[in-house]
């Protein structure tokens, strides 16, 4: 499984897009190497390939299959994993207050009351 801690959501679907095509045992695709493909070329040309070769459906499922290993972060406003959101959702309820990194508590709190991922109250 192909897993990365924290990124934006074009650098994700760039990652599955490249993953997806490595998959599918594409490396070069219209005279391009997919290694150096920038982000943006990589999804156009994933997007490209699966419609010219009717993988449509198996595209969405092998990306929805990744994507749910993530949560946006309406804070960060990336994608994080479960840890990293349970971290943050600690830093809110004020079970960790040591922190080396700034934050604003009250603009964090109020994302995590809203996220959909927000622990119910313990």
């Amino acid at each position: 499984m192909y897993t990365v801690m924290i990124m934006k959501s074009r650098n994700l679907l760039a990652e599955i897009s490249r993953q997806f095509l490595k998959e599918h045992k594409v490396y070069k695709y219209r005279m391009k190497k997919v290694s150096e493909m920038s982000d943006d070329d990589v999804i156009m040309y994933c997007h490209w390939y699966c419609e010219e070769n009717r993988l449509n459906d198996e595209w969405r499922v092998f990306r929805d299959s990744i994507e749910s290993n993530y949560r946006y972060c309406s804070y960060l406003e990336e994608y994080i994993d479960d840890d990293k959101c349970n971290n943050l959702q600690m830093i809110a309820s004020n079970y960790l207050t040591d922190l080396k990194i700034k934050v604003d508590i009250e603009e964090l709190n109020q994302c995590c009351k809203d996220c959909k991922y927000h622990w119910n109250d313990l």
